[in-house]
């Protein structure tokens, strides 16, 4: 026990040692994201069998960088007077503490609840979360996370619906929420099809009836969208022009009739040629 604990003592004194130092040269460089603190295959081998405690102080400096980053704030917005380095030098504390123990969550956690802040890092923190979910496969969070980085800041729905749909498969998860938001951004993203397929395998794996019920009637509606846009795709290719009138499809003999939303909207075309319904999947009442 007290071999540990010196060792524990000799680990902390030297992070706390080189913390100034280490934060002085991130500063003067220009790309300090290319350059991390100290490199991780080095404390790999220097920690042997206490990479879990290691991972631990690295990720304590980072939470302590970012309470100090607090306190000299004034209006509790988060990223008030931080600078560009420092927002570094906590996301390389973060990288290191992961790649140490990639089955610790909290730097995943910190790494999307406060570094995203900074939004040259999105790149960087979606990198660690999309590795952190190959190690804790079980895990929806971290595929959630990367899908809502995705989604919010970085306007990209095809990509969050990927990963969304990828965190709605996980074991642990226990919503129909995140399949219907899946299934949802594909649409949105124009990706119909990616959406009914994502569906299907759903139902085929759900065991409530009342979930599959649910998702039946998304497909339905995601497949009455898919086959008029379809049409239009075809009208265009015919006639050269996009038309926004379903009728127009119907009587030209590419559409054979006008698909019925179960939801009780009606199917519309926009100028772009893009389908949608009325409903927006919610239930007419």
């Amino acid at each position: 026990m007290r071999i540990i604990l010196s060792i524990i003592l000799i680990l902390w004194g030297g992070q706390a040692w080189l913390q100034k130092p280490l934060a002085r040269m991130n500063s003067a460089l220009p790309k300090p994201e290319s350059s991390p603190a100290i490199p991780v295959e080095v404390l790999q081998v220097a920690s042997l069998e206490y990479k879990a405690v290691v991972s631990d102080l690295f990720l304590l400096d980072a939470l302590n960088g970012f309470g100090k980053t607090v306190e000299r704030g004034t209006s509790g917005v988060v990223g008030e007077n931080v600078e560009d380095w420092e927002w570094r030098m906590m996301m390389a504390q973060v990288e290191i503490a992961s790649a140490l123990d990639p089955y610790f969550l909290d730097p995943y956690y910190f790494a999307n609840a406060v570094l995203t802040h900074f939004r040259p890092l999105l790149p960087r923190v979606n990198l660690l979360l999309k590795r952190g979910s190959e190690y804790r496969e079980w895990d929806w969070e971290l595929p959630f996370y990367v899908g809502f980085n995705y989604f919010y800041f970085l306007s990209q729905p095809k990509e969050a619906s990927d990963w969304l749909m990828e965190a709605s498969t996980r074991p642990n998860n226990k919503s129909t929420l995140l399949a219907t938001l899946a299934a949802r951004l594909a649409y949105k993203g124009q990706h119909t099809e990616n959406a009914i397929v994502f569906l299907m395998q759903m139902i085929k794996t759900a065991k409530d009836p009342a979930i599959i019920e649910i998702y039946k009637t998304r497909l339905k509606s995601l497949q009455g969208i898919f086959l008029i846009e379809k049409a239009v795709r075809k009208f265009e290719k015919i006639y050269g022009k996009i038309t926004q009138n379903i009728k127009e499809l119907v009587d030209s003999g590419i559409l054979g009739s006008v698909p019925i939303d179960p939801y009780g909207g009606v199917y519309t075309i926009d100028q772009d040629g893009k389908v949608s319904t009325t409903s927006n999947f919610i239930p007419v009442q």
